[in-house]
């Protein structure tokens, strides 16, 4: 696994997600949503005993404070969420037309994570379905995120439930590579790319140049990995399902998404947050060299000015002993480090 930001996670991937998670938050109370130190675009949110990190656009996991151990802040938004649901009951928690869209449901509201592109955050009346706040908002040619308009959520991706339907809308534009068709589906590219590699079939290969079995097997394959649960890491990536005969790229097999996540996505934090923080000493050290050696230009032209300096300095007195009142302005050029006496007469 490189070093860089992890992946985003996959619409599988948040199936598995909900799945793990929905029974653990039923029936808990909401009680604190706030940023990570990390990052403005890190969240932090407690339902009942449970710390879930939210990564706007990238990942959604449940970590412990030993695992993760970042501190935290507050902004109008994240202040705003807090109050509206503070102490509210968790009803339910569901993955919205098996996309990268998840919610929790709540008696009287819903706290949709939109996890695809930048990222979203809203609070939704449930009545209404009318957007109370929204962490950032955003307007496209089919629909708007604002306060105050209706939520519609964005148009979902290609699912199927026969072979047929499969076959169908794999093969909706003729021009397609196959691996581009099949990040359409829930699976996307991630795991279309495993069962591609798994059947020995060229991802650019033309979706029509598919034999019938080929097409069938490649329908079996993605309904295997869809169906089972394989928490993996291997050099280049992570995965929620692995196939047995690729066994020999993992590195390393996790308990469960939660151990795979906080091991990932963890490091990334903790590795932002030292970076911000490196950047930070090095401009503050690049600023103090920079008085320091204004400082030093200072002292030096007042050494080297010396004997001038004394000079002007006896004449004035001199001068005042006479009843003379001349006055002297010194003027330093901090461009040339030099100075310029001037002598104005009243």
């Amino acid at each position: 696994m490189s070093a860089e930001l992890p992946r985003s996670l996959v619409s599988l991937e948040y199936k598995h997600i909900v799945q793990q998670l929905s029974s653990e938050l039923w029936g808990k109370h909401f009680s604190k949503f706030q940023l990570l130190e990390s990052s403005t675009e890190s969240f932090r949110m407690k339902i009942g005993p449970l710390n879930i990190c939210i990564i706007p656009g990238r990942s959604f996991f449940k970590f412990s404070k030993e695992s993760l151990s970042l501190s935290t802040s507050h902004n109008d938004f994240t202040r705003g969420v807090e109050k509206v649901l503070d102490n509210h009951r968790v009803v339910s928690f569901a993955q919205l037309n098996s996309d990268r869209i998840i919610y929790l449901e709540f008696p009287n509201h819903q706290l949709i994570f939109e996890m695809f592109g930048k990222g979203n955050i809203l609070l939704i009346e449930k009545s209404t379905q009318k957007i109370i706040l929204c962490y950032r908002e955003e307007t496209w040619r089919d629909r708007a995120l604002k306060h105050g308009l209706l939520y519609k959520p964005p148009r979902p991706q290609m699912v199927y439930s026969t072979f047929s339907e499969f076959r169908e809308r794999l093969r909706s534009n003729k021009d397609d590579y196959v691996i581009v068709a099949l990040s359409r589906f829930p699976i996307g590219s991630v795991y279309g790319k495993l069962a591609l590699a798994l059947l020995g079939i060229d991802e650019r290969a033309n979706v029509f140049s598919l034999s019938e079995n080929q097409l069938l097997e490649l329908y079996q394959a993605i309904e295997k990995l869809q169906k089972q649960a394989d928490y993996v890491l291997t050099k280049d990536n992570f995965y929620f399902s692995f196939p047995k005969e690729l066994d020999s790229e993992v590195l390393q097999r996790f308990r469960d998404p939660w151990e795979l996540l906080t091991t990932i996505y963890s490091n990334t934090l903790f590795e932002d947050r030292s970076v911000k923080k490196r950047e930070h000493l090095l401009r503050e050290q690049k600023r103090l060299t920079e008085e320091e050696q204004r400082a030093r230009k200072i002292a030096e032209t007042i050494y080297s000015d010396y004997a001038e300096l004394e000079y002007i300095l006896k004449e004035i007195k001199n001068k005042k002993q006479e009843g003379r009142t001349d006055n002297y302005i010194f003027l330093f050029d901090r461009l040339t480090g030099k100075v310029r006496v001037k002598k104005q007469s009243t």
